[in-house]
């Protein structure tokens, strides 16, 4: 496409530049094409290609990011938090693919970076069973009321398990209520 309207590579990687009268006064910068150098990483964050934003991101939180400027992580959140949003890539694809993968980044920096996101954040697009994935069941339940524990269960379900005493004294107590 740049080559049909007269744009030709510069001697910098990604940066194109026409002999056309009317347009050689414009460089077009396509961010795909742009070199991996460190000072390109940011911007390459916005290129269209999904796999080498995941690609930059990666090399961005290689670096020690406790030591850039509060106002540059503040920046790097918020594209992620933008990208989570729109559904472009998930909070769990970068999760799952840049900060829990065998040769990512530390735990110590992974649980530093996702602390700068609120909870729910970094659960959007999670399944329920990864979001609940280390909790204990009585855990889980402490935040239902009983009858919305038990709600969708058959009775016979509700009751397997129960002492056949409790049973009978139960409905021993609901029947002298009914007379």
């Amino acid at each position: 496409m740049l080559k049909q309207i007269g744009f030709e590579q510069t001697d910098i990687k990604g940066v194109y530049c026409s002999k056309d009268c009317l347009l050689s006064n414009i460089q077009l910068i396509s961010l795909n094409d742009l070199s991996d150098s460190p000072y390109n990483l940011w911007i390459k964050l916005f290129s269209s290609k999904i796999n080498q934003r995941l690609s930059v991101l990666k090399r961005i939180l290689a670096f020690d990011l406790k030591k850039f400027n509060s106002g540059l992580v503040s920046i790097l959140v918020k594209i992620l938090k933008f990208w989570n949003m729109i559904g472009e890539i998930s909070m769990q694809r970068i999760q799952k693919d840049i900060l829990y993968e065998s040769d990512g980044i530390s735990d110590e920096l992974a649980a530093w970076f996702l602390s700068m996101f609120k909870p729910e954040d970094r659960l959007r697009g999670l399944q329920p069973e990864d979001r609940l994935r280390g909790l204990q069941p009585e855990d889980v339940f402490k935040q239902f009321k009983p009858e919305d524990r038990l709600r969708g269960l058959q009775p016979e379900d509700r009751l397997n398990g129960l002492d056949l005493k409790i049973i009978e004294d139960y409905l021993k107590t609901k029947r002298e209520e009914m007379i």
